[in-house]
Parts: C-alpha cells; sequence; structure tokens
C-alpha cells in the first residue's frame, strides 16, 4: 500500500468478501469496493518504468517480482549443461 490509502469501509469490505462463501455476496462486495476505490483515488500512476530481464535456457534461479518482470539477479547463475 505505497500510496497509505486507509478507508475503514474498504477494510471491512475485504475483510468481509475474504470469508463469504456466497459468490454472488462476494461479487457485490468486489463491485463495492472498487466503487469506493474510482471514488477515492487512492494513487495516480505517473510514471510507467521500463523492465528488462533475461530469458535464456540456461539462466536459473532468475527470479520474477509480483508486479511483473523486474525481478532479483542475487541468484541467477548459468546452470551445468
Amino acid at each position: 500500500n505505497g500510496a497509505a490509502y486507509s478507508n475503514p469501509k474498504v477494510d471491512a469490505l475485504l475483510e468481509a468478501a475474504a470469508i463469504e462463501i456466497d459468490p454472488d455476496k462476494r461479487v457485490a462486495q468486489w463491485k463495492e469496493i472498487q466503487q469506493i476505490l474510482v471514488e477515492d483515488v487512492p494513487a495516480i500512476d505517473i510514471v510507467a518504468a521500463p523492465e528488462i530481464t533475461i530469458y535464456n535456457k540456461r539462466i536459473a534461479d532468475h527470479t520474477i517480482g509480483a508486479e511483473g518482470v523486474a525481478g532479483s539477479l542475487a541468484f541467477a547463475h548459468i546452470a551445468a549443461s
């Protein structure tokens, strides 16, 4: 939560949606969450940084991040053939 967004109603809806077993009710909860976020505008992305990564069948242990291809090369190495 890089924007430090806080809304008690959204928090309550997130908690409720996480345990709701009725798919229709869960969809309604997520729609309400999305509507609140549209109205609150907790963050506006103003830049999209280019992401560069590598790909080769011989490269092992190259991890990718949750937000895309950017990741860590800390443990990457060329695998033995």
